[in-house]
C-alpha cells in the first residue's frame, strides 16, 4: 500500500465486506497483519488510514451485543482498547497486550498515596480519566513505571490522548512525548503526571487535574478541570 495507490480503497472494501465483523476481537490482529504485510514503507498517512479503519469498523452494529472478553472498566470498552494497542504499537511494533485494572479512584480512594500503593513499580500502564459534566475521556500511556522517587524520566514512547466524546472514536486525538526529561514524572504527593501536560495535582480539590503544554504536543485541554473518576490499567 503506497499512498495514492488504487489498491488502498480496494483493501479497505475487502476488509469491511469479508473480514471485519464490527466489534470482532479478530480486528486488532487483522490490522496488525495489514501493517506488517502492506505498510513496510508506510508514512504517516498510512498510519492514519489504519487508525481510521479501526475507528470505523470497531463500532458494534448493536450496542447490546454480548462481550465475552471481560474488561474491568466503568469508563472504556474494547473499542478503546483496540486503539490503545495501535497507538502503543506505532512506536514499538507490538500490538498484542493485556490490560489489567490496577486502580480506580472511586473504589480505591482518590489520593496520591492510594494511587502509588496500587500502581508503583508495576511496569507499563495506561491512565483513563472521565472529565466531569462531559462525555470526554483523557489519559496517557507510561511505557516505563510509576514510583515515589520524586524524579523525572525521559521516553519517546509515552503519549497522552483525548476522546472529545468517548462514544465517538472519530473524536480521538493522540500526542506522543517529545522525549524530554519530564516525559514521566513520579512524585509521592501527586498522582500520574505526564510532563506538565496532564497530571493529577489534587489542587484546589481532590478531583482537580491540570494541563499545561510542555513535553507533548497540545490536545487543547483546559488548564484546570474536574474529573468524575479515573482508572489505571497495567499493560502487559
Amino acid at each position: 500500500m503506497i499512498p495514492g495507490d488504487e489498491s488502498t480503497p480496494k483493501l479497505r472494501n475487502k476488509i469491511s465486506k469479508s473480514y471485519m465483523t464490527p466489534g470482532d476481537e479478530s480486528t486488532p490482529k487483522l490490522i496488525n497483519n495489514i501493517s506488517k504485510s502492506y505498510m513496510i514503507f508506510a508514512d504517516e498517512s498510512m498510519l492514519k488510514l489504519r487508525d481510521n479503519i479501526l475507528k470505523s469498523y470497531m463500532i458494534p452494529r448493536n450496542e447490546s451485543t454480548p462481550n465475552h472478553n471481560h474488561l474491568d472498566s466503568r469508563l472504556i470498552d474494547r473499542r478503546h482498547i483496540a486503539l490503545f494497542k495501535n497507538w502503543i504499537g506505532r512506536k514499538n511494533g507490538k500490538t498484542n497486550y493485556t490490560f489489567n485494572l490496577l486502580y480506580r479512584a472511586s473504589r480505591d480512594d482518590n489520593t496520591a498515596s492510594a494511587f502509588h500503593a496500587k500502581c508503583d513499580n508495576k511496569g507499563a500502564t495506561i491512565i483513563v480519566v472521565k472529565v466531569t459534566n462531559t462525555k470526554q475521556i483523557v489519559g496517557g500511556y507510561n511505557p516505563l513505571f510509576w514510583d515515589s522517587s520524586n524524579s523525572c524520566k525521559s521516553t519517546k514512547y509515552s503519549f497522552i490522548f483525548s476522546f472529545t466524546n468517548k462514544n465517538d472514536l472519530q473524536s480521538a486525538n493522540v500526542a506522543y512525548s517529545k522525549g524530554d526529561e519530564n516525559s514521566i514524572r513520579s512524585y509521592s504527593h501527586w498522582g500520574p503526571v505526564f510532563g506538565t501536560d496532564l497530571h493529577a495535582a489534587y489542587i484546589p480539590t481532590r478531583d482537580s487535574w491540570r494541563s499545561n503544554v510542555c513535553s507533548y504536543p497540545t490536545l487543547d485541554l483546559p488548564r484546570i478541570f474536574k474529573i468524575d473518576d479515573y482508572e489505571v490499567f497495567q499493560v502487559i
